[in-house]
């Protein structure tokens, strides 16, 4: 039987993916991926009983909660939530919802609001950082300084890796990409989840692992070892779901850290009690509150919000047609304008302002299930989309 891991106290709904939506869009029922949604409960946070791992890192960082707003720092915590994309290109209109909805529900709340930028990913770019910068605060959108960018917290993570390490909590992969995708295909097994191969070879078979991977010029992956295969958690919006945990991995085989490793570690690090993402990254959740067991940090309430589809019912994407800022502004639509169609594709009429979007927010409306946009139409100009013009 699995744990279960309130995400906070709070309220949740059972399958709230259905239902309609007022104005722009249409809704269809989605299913959460890898695992299962029940009804909504309410748990405790869970055992973080493991200190020290936080206690050591941040102790050669600064400290706990450094980066998070001024009550945490002073000791008056009052947490915060954030947003943490990656700059590799310019926000489409489903991240900028997203944005908009983390920003407004920490607003909501009370709480601080952390801007991450997650630019360990290759493809980052600094020019990518400030076009989506610009385009948030162009909505409204206000965030605590400074501004994180995880390329800069690298002798942090060394630290939480070492002592993770020091645990004896890691162990070597020689998985190539190869095995990894034949292991994925697997019958009875959740999609992507890992089944241990690498976990207790003997010496010769790693040194065996070792020298495989050294002929394609690369190092094994560090993974973590756990000891469930399953857990529960509390979403506030979609309820108690149920996913795998595996033995994530914390150190890829090109020497850089997992997305799951620094993520977690960052929002223990920011005194992050509030996450909103997309729905699509749910299955991850049991995976990443066990990471948080293992390093002593407080699980956050999360909100899982609902997709952007374009009208093929396919995720949306910049391909799809003029979806970002710079492009729509081609076609005469202002932050104002954008913020309205954002409104109105979770119902509320009349939103032209972030603060405006914000008083008009409401858990229910989260509860209604996916937009589904066509991107074509918005070429027609904002006279025509949201006017009727």
């Amino acid at each position: 039987m699995a744990d279960t891991v309130s995400a906070g106290e709070g309220s949740g709904a059972g399958d709230a993916r259905s239902g309609s939506l007022e104005g722009t869009g249409v809704v269809s029922s989605v299913s959460a991926g890898a695992g299962s949604l029940t009804g909504a409960g309410l748990g405790s946070i869970g055992d973080a009983s493991s200190g020290s791992l936080m206690e050591s890192a941040s102790g050669a960082a600064g400290g706990v909660g450094s980066l998070a707003s001024e009550g945490a720092r002073s000791g008056d915590f009052i947490g915060a939530g954030r947003y943490a994309p990656s700059p590799t290109g310019d926000f489409h209109l489903g991240n900028l919802r997203t944005a908009l909805l983390a920003w407004a529900l920490a607003r909501n709340a009370g709480l601080g609001f952390i801007m991450r930028m997650e630019d360990l990913d290759e493809r980052s770019r600094p020019e990518h950082g400030e076009h989506q910068l610009a385009d948030l605060a162009a909505l409204g959108i206000e965030w605590d300084e400074p501004i994180v960018y995880q390329s800069e917290q690298l002798t942090q993570y060394d630290a939480a890796f070492a002592e993770l390490e020091a645990r004896g909590l890691l162990y070597e992969c020689y998985c190539t990409r190869k095995d990894l995708a034949q292991v994925a295909s697997a019958p009875h097994r959740p999609p992507g989840s890992y089944p241990g191969t690498c976990r207790d070879l003997t010496a010769a078979e790693r040194e065996a692992g070792r020298a495989k991977l050294a002929g394609m010029q690369r190092g094994p992956a560090l993974r973590l070892r756990t000891d469930v295969t399953e857990l529960a958690v509390v979403d506030e919006i979609l309820g108690e779901y149920t996913g795998a945990v595996d033995d994530v991995v914390i150190k890829r085989g090109d020497g850089v850290y997992s997305y799951n490793f620094v993520a977690v570690f960052d929002d223990g690090q920011e005194c992050i009690t509030q996450v909103v993402r997309g729905d699509d990254l749910l299955p991850s959740t049991p995976r990443q509150v066990y990471l948080q067991r293992v390093l002593g940090i407080p699980t956050p309430k999360y909100f899982h919000v609902p997709m952007v589809f374009n009208a093929e019912g396919v995720r949306l994407a910049k391909r799809d047609g003029a979806v970002t800022m710079r492009d729509l502004a081609k076609f005469g639509w202002e932050p104002a304008d954008i913020l309205e169609l954002l409104g109105r594709s979770l119902g509320m009429r009349g939103v032209r302002t972030a603060t405006e979007f914000a008083e008009a927010l409401t858990l229910e409306r989260l509860r209604q299930g996916p937009w589904l946009l066509d991107p074509v139409s918005l070429a027609a100009g904002p006279g025509a989309v949201l006017r009727g013009q």
